[in-house]
């Protein structure tokens, strides 16, 4: 190491990218639109009603949920 900070720099990312190479971004994009004129209103509905019920019985709370899809949604972004 060359020094001790106390504090990272602005443009920290690009030395720990390039350190770490099997490391990169992803950024989301957009459902394609359509694909999103196929897409089922009612299945989406289910669907997050059952991930719901399924959260609630096993106690899973926001924190413990991470998005590692490639359709580019997320929850719980801040």
């Amino acid at each position: 190491m060359k020094g001790v900070n106390t504090t990272v720099g602005y443009y920290w990312y690009n030395s720990f990218f390039k350190r770490y190479l099997e490391v990169y971004l992803k950024f989301s994009r957009s459902i394609d639109r359509r694909r999103m004129n196929i897409e089922d209103l009612d299945n989406f509905i289910k669907w997050f009603r059952r991930f719901h019920e399924i959260r609630n019985k096993w106690g899973i709370i926001n924190s413990d949920i991470y998005n590692m899809d490639e359709s580019g949604s997320a929850i719980n972004m801040e």
